[in-house]
């Protein structure tokens, strides 16, 4: 087990007052442990490999409770936007002091710094004094080896960034703001580092062709890598149910008001059979060549219309379609399942209408997407994308129907 030196002599780099209890503190805390990419958007986000209590006594593993419970450490892997190597770090909690301790456990480099990584400290100057958050890193002498922290600006974020971005961020959301880091503890329905790996390759082979051909007036950047992000999260999704349905042929899909088709193109392409559906056809259609299907059709969901033939059914931005697609897949077939990532919020035959809900308008209506699924006879699990978006979080539901016996 590795241990930062919690006698090591720290250097205090910047304090903060805050109105902020322990407890609100810990909150705080737990928003930059689980959801790091919130604030440092050069992470994709971080996956919690580890966690356990530690006994006073610093002793076994054995799990701990009450009064015999001291500090407790959580292992995460920070995974950086743009495919770099992923980095493990160490965060230890302690209560008793008021401490968290963040080091990293890179295999080699810089970043392997025994005694190294950075401090913050819930605690107050003195009696009647209003608590204070504080930053603080080794000094020069105690760090191990005699190597100070030492920063890449991406997982180790640079003392300065640490001074003026993270720790009044902690504070605020200490303070009752952490509802604006988003749904924060829910585990990822797809692991982030095969997420940011596979982003990364299909970018890589499709991205620069659309972005330098893309015939729309729409923002080529904003909707073609939206779209590989959608591609990324399904080819994984139905990898994984392959692997534990034992599943030998890849997922077939229709994509319902599909609008520029890429994404129908991108998974086409990546061996999946289907089909793009829209009331129109767009100019940058005639790019994708015959092996992506795509059909010009007015949609009548009202008219009981179905689609038997496909696995999945998917609705990206579908706009009024939206509601209909639970319905739809569950008139389908017993075994369907559906994909929608709402976007503009429609009811069954007019624009929704917020009535009795104190949420905002748009949580609201993922409450009520996600109420039509479970009425269609479907287990409704919710997830957030990160995609570019005017919406700060765009969630998305990935639905599976109940287990026929």
């Amino acid at each position: 087990t590795y241990r930062m030196d919690v006698k090591a002599q720290w250097e205090v780099v910047c304090q903060l007052q805050t109105a902020a209890d322990f407890a609100d503190f810990l909150a705080g805390i737990d928003v930059w442990i689980r959801r790091p990419h919130v604030v440092n958007k050069r992470v994709v986000g971080a996956s919690i490999l580890q966690e356990r209590a530690v006994p006073k006594d610093g002793g076994s593993d054995r799990p701990v409770t009450g009064d015999h419970l001291s500090s407790r450490q959580l292992l995460r892997e920070l995974i950086p936007r743009g495919g770099g190597p992923s980095v493990k770090e160490l965060v230890t909690i302690d209560e008793d002091n008021g401490t968290c301790l963040f080091s990293s456990l890179a295999a080699s480099g810089p970043l392997a710094i025994p005694g190294g990584g950075y401090l913050i400290r819930y605690h107050f100057s003195g009696p009647g004094e209003q608590a204070r958050v504080t930053l603080a890193i080794p000094k020069a002498g105690e760090r191990g080896d005699g190597v100070s922290y030492t920063a890449d600006g991406v997982v180790a974020p640079t003392v300065t960034w640490l001074a003026d971005v993270l720790l009044p961020r902690i504070v605020r959301w200490a303070e009752g703001n952490c509802s604006l880091a988003g749904k924060s503890n829910r585990d990822p329905l797809v692991p982030l580092d095969k997420f940011s790996q596979l982003y990364h390759q299909l970018k890589e082979k499709y991205g620069p062709f659309f972005v330098q051909n893309w015939p729309e007036t729409t923002d080529p950047h904003k909707f073609v890598y939206e779209d590989i992000a959608i591609a990324t999260f399904l080819l994984l999704l139905w990898q994984e149910e392959r692997d534990t349905l034992r599943l030998l042929q890849k997922q077939s899909f229709v994509d319902l008001g599909c609008g520029n088709g890429l994404l129908v193109h991108l998974l086409s392409s990546e061996g999946h059979p289907g089909k793009g559906i829209d009331l129109r056809s767009r100019k940058v259609w005639s790019l994708y060549g015959p092996s992506t299907q795509l059909e010009v059709c007015a949609l009548t969901p009202s008219s009981g219309m179905s689609f038997f033939e496909y696995d999945w059914l998917i609705g990206n931005h579908s706009d009024e379609l939206t509601p209909w697609i639970p319905v739809m897949a569950a008139r389908s077939s017993y075994t369907a399942k559906y994909f929608v990532l709402p976007c503009c919020p429609y009811d069954f035959d007019k624009k929704f209408s917020r009535v009795g809900c104190a949420q905002s308008q748009y949580r609201c209506y993922l409450d009520y997407v996600r109420t039509i699924g479970r009425v269609m006879g479907f287990e409704v699990e919710e997830d957030v994308m990160r995609i570019p978006s005017n919406k700060r979080v765009t969630p998305h539901w990935l639905c599976t129907p109940p287990t026929v016996c």
